[in-house]
């Protein structure tokens, strides 16, 4: 919820990032960039905690 709360509390400019960059994730139909490999590889080691 904290993601997408519409207000600029919460470091707007972070969530908007990390919401593009799972976004890019999820969806990989766009130029994966360095940032997006790296988002991606601390979700799949969190998998088990997750």
């Amino acid at each position: 919820m904290v993601l997408i709360f519409p207000f600029d509390i919460f470091h707007l400019s972070s969530r908007y990032y990390l919401l593009r960059t799972l976004w890019r994730i999820v969806f990989p139909l766009q130029v994966i960039t360095f940032s997006d490999f790296f988002v991606a590889d601390i979700l799949t080691s969190m998998a088990k905690v997750l």
